[in-house]
């Protein structure tokens, strides 16, 4: 196969544009990859999660604080 370029600023991008598929947004999928206490960010050909302020893990799972924590307050006799 012969590939002629014309106004081309390198082969790599001629490459680039003949075998390279789209970024797909990993994102934007239901449901996302990341943690729901997580925010994803999405990256040519990939994407990562990082947990939310107050929750540690590895993205794909969060843990930390709880919401809808419930307090008893004790009455003394």
């Amino acid at each position: 196969m012969y590939f002629i370029m014309q106004n081309s600023r390198s082969l790599k991008e001629a490459f680039d544009f003949l075998f390279i598929a789209p970024d797909i947004d990993e994102c934007s999928i239901d449901p996302s990859p990341c943690d729901e206490n997580a925010n994803c960010t999405n990256s040519a050909g990939s994407y990562s999660c990082s947990c939310k302020q107050g929750f540690s893990g590895n993205g794909a799972v969060c843990e930390g604080m709880q919401e809808n924590v419930i307090f008893y307050k004790c009455e003394q006799d």
